[in-house]
């Protein structure tokens, strides 16, 4: 059953197949490309769908609860466990897992939407908790992989923050280059990272 909320909803008024809450979802990860959530806002969705907000009140029960799953869509992009389940078994060098990692964040996300998102957080507590909490799994992450190579405990922790550092700043770097540009500059400060 759908989601109720104040406003009545009504059946999606399309003039095709019906909408679904992923049409929403992705209409609202796009215009989020720009690097801000300014334009994730019911009117402006349903226009650029062609709908009428009734449509997404049929699906969502606040615009916060489209914003909990872009952060969701976000993280599935991410796919830390995905990607480091992936990298395990793809490889066992832990140099070559933290490039895996990595260069799959440049493949799947070629906009600003993790920019729109960590800049919103500063205002949304809940929304800040999340990425936070994601953060430290990536960081435990990271500093893993630095442990393998050899390091001790501190100092792995310690290039696991710069090397998460550069992977969350990558898009505000080179953003506006080729995704083949900017996996070729990733790969060379990955290269600098891990000779530390």
């Amino acid at each position: 059953m759908p989601a109720q909320s104040k406003i009545k909803a009504a059946k999606p008024q399309d003039n095709g197949d019906r909408l679904g809450r992923e049409d929403w979802i992705l209409a609202a990860w796009e215009s989020m490309g720009g690097g801000s959530l300014d334009n994730v806002k019911v009117n402006i969705l349903a226009k650029k769908l062609g709908v009428t907000r009734g449509s997404f009140y049929w699906h969502f029960k606040s615009r916060q609860e489209l914003i909990d799953a872009l952060l969701d869509r976000w993280f599935a992009i991410l796919g830390l466990r995905e990607a480091t389940q992936g990298a395990l078994t793809e490889t066992d060098d832990p140099k070559e897992q933290l490039w895996l990692i990595f260069s799959r964040v440049i493949r799947n996300i070629n906009a600003g939407q993790s920019v729109a998102l960590r800049l919103y957080a500063a205002k949304d507590g809940k929304l800040r908790r999340r990425i936070e909490d994601e953060d430290k799994r990536r960081l435990i992450h990271y500093a893993e992989r630095f442990e393998r190579m050899g390091h001790k405990q501190e100092r792995a922790l310690e290039l696991g923050r710069i090397y998460m550092a550069v992977v969350v700043s990558e898009y505000l770097r080179n953003g506006a280059r080729s995704r083949q540009e900017r996996l070729d500059a990733a790969r060379q400060i990955h290269e600098t990272l891990i000779s530390l």
